[in-house]
């Protein structure tokens, strides 16, 4: 039996609302979807050359007998954080393909990884790349935010200093945002007409909207029905900070889940976070990304045809 490889990717930008756009595409009749959102498999290149690799390499072979057992099973609970780096079991996420057009992934790695736009148009040539695309100052801080659950106390500027040093593994935190380097892989490795663009902005505000762009370049209906209103990856952050620090010195990275049965765990979770509402980055740090993103911003403007000015600017925006 002829193996089935994906033929489109949602391949960033992370933090930019790339897990609604997976969800919400998972809902169509004539798309399919790996069941690991992110398996990464097509940049293992580049992760194999990170100075962290055998820090990975642990982590995969200790998770590799549930992976295993996850990938002979139905896989009808979506994983989403897991990298599946060898080929026969990437290609055993696309087992349950049956008559849908449009099959696809989505490691937004893929789109600050060096050589994964050329190892995609390597081995699937016709592949459509879906991007979406968020001011980078704003993902930057997003991607802060996420960062602080683990090194409470810390400031955007420590993670901005820290992530310049290409060797760090924070490095990832800064790259993502380098717009007009990342995408001139693609365009190297694609021809625009495989390519789509979303912006944040429009994505958020009106997602129904937005969707139907993609539906049309997918090939696929695009007057599909789509549930829409639930929120994906919304930001939080403890609502009790000192009791977050003190949880971290007695038990490290360890999720809740480890220590809370599964019954609680919705419940513990509400009682120990409290969503992001109108926390936004100081003026300070604005200018710093702002001044630090601008000539990435010129440049992805020229390559994708879309006015991006208003990324450009110190003011901030909702």
């Amino acid at each position: 039996m002829t193996p089935t490889w994906p033929n489109f990717f949602v391949a960033g930008a992370p933090k930019s609302g790339t897990t609604a756009l997976y969800e919400f595409l998972r809902q169509h009749p004539d798309i399919y979807l790996s069941p690991i959102k992110e398996p990464t498999y097509i940049g293992r290149a580049d992760i194999a050359a990170w100075p962290w690799w055998k820090d990975v390499q642990k982590i995969l072979e200790a998770n590799r007998a549930s992976l295993n057992e996850y990938l002979k099973g139905p896989m009808d609970v979506m994983h989403q954080y897991r990298m599946v780096l060898e080929e026969e079991q990437y290609l055993t996420l696309f087992r349950g393909v049956r008559n849908q057009q449009a099959i696809g992934e989505g490691s937004v790695s893929y789109f600050w990884l060096p050589s994964a736009p050329a190892a995609i148009a390597a081995r699937v040539p016709h592949a459509r790349m879906v991007f979406v695309l968020r001011n980078p100052a704003e993902r930057f801080f997003s991607q802060y935010l996420a960062w602080s659950h683990g090194n409470p106390g810390r400031t955007v500027r420590d993670l901005f200093d820290t992530a310049q040093d290409p060797n760090h593994q924070f490095s990832m935190a800064l790259k993502p945002g380098l717009y007009g380097t990342n995408l001139a892989r693609f365009f190297e490795a694609f021809p625009r007409e495989q390519m789509h663009f979303c912006l944040y902005e429009d994505f958020r505000a009106n997602p129904s909207h937005a969707l139907v762009g993609v539906f049309r370049f997918l090939g696929v209906n695009p007057d599909q029905p789509i549930q829409t209103s639930r929120v994906y990856n919304a930001p939080t952050l403890p609502r009790m900070p000192w009791l977050h620090a003190w949880r971290l010195r007695l038990l490290g990275q360890k999720g809740l889940s480890r220590f809370v049965p599964s019954s609680l765990l919705p419940f513990v979770r509400r009682v120990y976070h409290r969503s992001r509402g109108n926390i936004r980055m100081a003026a300070a740090d604005r200018a710093m990304l702002v001044d630090y993103y601008r000539n990435e911003i010129r440049q992805a403007e020229g390559l994708i045809g879309q006015d991006l000015s208003a990324w450009r600017t110190d003011t901030a925006r909702s």
